[in-house]
């Protein structure tokens, strides 16, 4: 599983992006900046230093605003709060598969999810491919 998984990143870092992004599943809790709505919560598909991937339960139309708030698993005691811009979204069977944007997101979290992403790419490369 492990191998394939690598593939995934190496494929991931392969393709023209601005942000290497790795498959990680953590917690996400989103709402509507232009609304009052409840607070959702989801699972990532993947991260990077620019945006993320997740499982939004509700259709959002590209260039809507969020609030957003997670934790790297690194960092336990350290919330990451920024505000998003839905990219695009595909639909699910269970949801709707959300990519966002990092909007204003401070440069001191932005190192944080920077600094992840390589140490988790480093650790990977770790194992040699079949």
């Amino acid at each position: 599983m492990q191998n394939n998984f690598l593939k995934v990143i190496i494929n991931s870092m392969q393709e023209r992006r601005r942000y290497v992004r790795i498959d990680l599943c953590i917690e996400v809790s989103y709402k509507l900046l232009s609304q009052n709505k409840q607070v959702c919560k989801s699972d990532t598909k993947n991260v990077s230093a620019g945006g993320m991937c997740f499982l939004a339960s509700d259709k959002l139309n590209a260039g809507t605003i969020l609030e957003l708030t997670f934790r790297l698993p690194d960092k336990d005691k350290e919330k990451i709060d920024c505000k998003a811009k839905v990219i695009w979204q595909l639909k699910q069977d269970n949801g709707y598969l959300t990519g966002i944007e990092f909007i204003d997101l401070d440069l001191n979290k932005q190192m944080l999810i920077k600094t992840f992403v390589s140490k988790f790419i480093s650790e990977l490369t770790k194992y040699e491919l079949p």
